[in-house]
């Protein structure tokens, strides 16, 4: 039933997907998907799987030129209304752009990506083809410099203090903050982070502590070889 449910939020149930996100997350949502928007830098930023597109207008706002990648055209037409209605109010600083695309095949140049973002991403994310991508599309490091591009992933697990969100698979949950992390989290986060490393790229796993939340991130960077 909850595999049911996730896979038609990205289909013909697109329209309910920022309903269900508040109501799982008591109204966190948005707050945790922020988080992501410290470790943006650089000129060229993505967000793969960007869903109704809440982020991309977040950047957009910020005057950052972002582009969006997803492959579900209800996630595209859900977040093209979304943009349009608020440009008209508050035209952004920068406008997003959004393509459809495969995360797997990103039609990006080699080296030509300063940042990719990714919040509370679908299954992909724990491929090793993924990962390949990511690291093909991340910029190296510029002269006398260690570290390039960065890949910053939101979502992988969340470990909440209170709330409905034990029946949400991909959202893992514990009753109390300091109990130890489940196992499937861990190995989540672990897996993540060694297809990372497989690919070349150098990760850190930075946790976040949120109003009702410990909010775990990816970070993963291009690093000289």
């Amino acid at each position: 039933m909850r595999l049911w449910l996730f896979h038609r939020l990205y289909a013909e149930l697109a329209w309910g997907y920022d309903a269900v996100s508040w109501m799982v997350s008591l109204g966190q949502w948005q707050e945790w998907r922020r988080a992501a928007l410290t470790y943006v830098a650089g000129e060229r930023v993505v967000e793969i799987g960007f869903g109704t597109g809440e982020l991309l207008w977040e950047l957009g706002s910020q005057g950052v030129a972002v582009c969006g990648i997803e492959l579900s055209p209800q996630m595209h037409r859900v977040a093209a209304a979304k943009i349009r209605r608020r440009s008209l109010r508050t035209p952004p600083p920068a406008m997003p752009l959004q393509v459809r695309a495969a995360i797997q095949h990103l039609p990006f140049a080699s080296g030509s990506v300063d940042t990719l973002v990714a919040t509370f991403p679908a299954e992909y994310i724990g491929q090793a083809r993924t990962w390949l991508e990511l690291a093909r599309v991340l910029k190296p490091p510029a002269p006398g410099e260690d570290v390039g591009g960065r890949c910053v992933v939101v979502g992988i697990s969340v470990y909440v203090h209170r709330g409905p969100q034990h029946w949400l698979r991909r959202i893992p949950t514990r009753r109390r903050v300091r109990r130890p992390a489940k196992r499937r989290d861990i190995d989540s986060l672990t897996r993540c982070s060694r297809l990372a490393e497989v690919a070349r790229l150098q990760t850190r796993i930075e946790v976040l502590e949120m109003r009702t939340a410990l909010l775990p991130m990816l970070i993963a960077e291009r690093v000289l070889p």
